[in-house]
């Protein structure tokens, strides 16, 4: 039996029907008038409306310029480089989140997974370093990445 396989007792610890609501998703649940506001907002606004909502993530470089072009080619937060594993990720590290379940899949025979926030961070650290390994390879020689390479990483995973 595969390892990444679980009961359905097992997903009942990770299930329930209580609505949580944590902190950081409050923002989320608003009454309809609110939404309506927002959305008109972003309508009228969207260049400020995008702007305050960019702001709200980690970004390793600010953006230079909001928006430039029109239609298809529109750019947005031009110049800027965003953190996509710190805004996705990152961010549950060592809080309570962690050991919550950020996927749960079930196949058609039933067989169901849940990976869990603290799995999708050790898969990202692997591929971050395959893509190390892969620029170290091309930069120095074959772009092919030498499975005992990563097997020496010490985020390697079974």
């Amino acid at each position: 039996m595969n390892k990444d396989l679980i009961s359905s007792e097992e997903i009942d610890k990770y299930v329930s029907n209580e609505y949580i609501t944590p902190p950081m998703m409050r923002y989320k649940k608003v009454s309809y008038t609110e939404y309506q506001r927002i959305y008109r907002e972003s309508i009228d606004n969207y260049v400020s409306f995008w702007r305050r909502e960019a702001e709200k993530l980690v970004w390793n470089k600010r953006w230079s310029i909001d928006i430039i072009g029109e239609g298809v080619y529109t750019r947005w937060f031009v110049d800027g480089e965003i953190d996509v594993y710190h805004n996705l990720i990152g961010k549950f590290k060592g809080s309570w989140v962690e050991n919550k379940p950020a996927l749960i899949w079930e196949n058609e025979e039933g067989e169901t997974r849940i990976i869990l926030y603290s799995d999708l961070l050790k898969r990202s650290l692997v591929i971050a370093r395959v893509y190390q390994i892969m620029t170290l390879n091309m930069a120095t020689g074959p772009s092919y990445i030498r499975l005992h390479q990563l097997k020496r990483s010490k985020y390697f995973l079974d």
